[in-house]
C-alpha cells in the first residue's frame, strides 16, 4: 500500500474473449448457428478501451443497452458495434439469408475493430479474435473447416514463442482462403 503507482503508465498488451486469446477462442468462443434462427449475444466490454465488436457477413440488430430494452424504433441494425468501458449490449443475430441480417452460410470472422485488440502481446493474430460458424462447416472436431492454413500454426509453442515468423507460409494462403497470385511477365 506504501508505493507509487501511476496508473497512466499501464499499458493493456492483451486482449480476451471469454477469458482467452485468439487462437484458443475458437474452443470456447465460436458461435455456431444454422440457417434462419435467431441468436442473443450479450457483450460486456470488460476493457480499458472502446470496444468495437465486428461482425463479418451478418448484421444483428442492438435490443439492449447495459440492460434497458431499447424502443423498436431504436433498434438499430449494424455491423460493428461501438461498447464503452464497461458498457453491455444485447445483439440478435439472425442468419436469415436476406442480404441484410445475413450473406450466407459459411466461417464468418467477428473481431474487434480496434487494431490493437486483435493482437496478444503485440503479435497478431490474436486477441478477441473468434467466429460464426453455420453448424455444416464444421470439422469433425468442431473446429471451423478453414482453407489455406488453419489454425494448426497459431497453435504451435513455436509460433507463440516468436521463433516461426508470422509471415511464413503466408505468401500461398490466408486464414480463410487462397491469396491471389500474380504471373511473372514472360
Amino acid at each position: 500500500m506504501n508505493r507509487e503507482y501511476d496508473i497512466t503508465d499501464a499499458t493493456s498488451d492483451y486482449f480476451l474473449l471469454n477469458g482467452r486469446s485468439f487462437p484458443y477462442t475458437l474452443r470456447e468462443s465460436i458461435i455456431v448457428v444454422r440457417p434462419d434462427e435467431n441468436v442473443k449475444l450479450r457483450v460486456l466490454n470488460g476493457q480499458e478501451n472502446v470496444l468495437s465488436l465486428h461482425t463479418h457477413g451478418h448484421k444483428a440488430t442492438i435490443t439492449h443497452l447495459d440492460g434497458i430494452e431499447r424502443p423498436r424504433a431504436q433498434q438499430v441494425i449494424r455491423d460493428v458495434y461501438d461498447l464503452s468501458s464497461a458498457q453491455r449490449m444485447d445483439l440478435r443475430l439472425s442468419t436469415q439469408n436476406d442480404g441484410l441480417h445475413s450473406y450466407g452460410p459459411g466461417v464468418w470472422l467477428f473481431h474487434n475493430h480496434a487494431e490493437k485488440g486483435i493482437t496478444t502481446n503485440g503479435r497478431g493474430p490474436g486477441g478477441d479474435i473468434s467466429m460464426v460458424v453455420y453448424r455444416s462447416y464444421l470439422e469433425n472436431d468442431g473446429m471451423p473447416k478453414l482453407q489455406g492454413v488453419g489454425v494448426d500454426r497459431f497453435l504451435d509453442p513455436e509460433y507463440n514463442a516468436g521463433n516461426i515468423p508470422i509471415w511464413e507460409g503466408s505468401e500461398a494462403t490466408s486464414l480463410l482462403g487462397e491469396a491471389g497470385s500474380v504471373e511473372p511477365d514472360a
